[in-house]
């Protein structure tokens, strides 16, 4: 069986074990070598083959921009989850949550507590 990660799910698979607090898994600056974002808001984005910037600690690739990812979740704001591990979002709602950030977009939003609200047509 397969499913969409929750946002919480998505987040920790991005930033990789021992990065809780760093903007990327591979720290908190970002270079063209690591990731496929936006260098300014005159450039579109392309994405690039799956695989084509480092992988992770856990061996996932392009985590952090390229193309954006579902979540399970909808959007609203993130709840305080205290000691939960996994935590869900709302069982239904307008916009469905988004993680990873993609490559029409700036490198900020593409680090790993960024999120995005597209709605679930497109």
């Amino acid at each position: 069986t397969y499913r969409l990660p929750t946002e919480a799910g998505w987040e920790n698979a991005g930033r990789g074990p021992g990065a809780a607090y760093r903007k990327y898994h591979w720290g908190d600056k970002v270079e063209l070598r690591q990731a496929n974002f936006r260098l300014d808001f005159g450039m579109a984005g392309v994405p690039a083959t799956v695989g084509s910037y480092p992988a992770n600690a856990f061996g996932l690739h392009d985590m952090h921009s390229n193309v954006s990812e579902w979540c399970s979740d909808w959007y609203e704001d993130y709840p305080d989850a205290g000691d939960e591990v996994d935590p869900r979002g709302p069982p239904r709602g307008k916009l469905r949550a988004s993680r990873g950030g993609s490559c029409q977009i700036m490198a900020d939003a593409c680090r790993a507590a960024s999120r995005s609200w597209p709605l679930p047509a497109l």
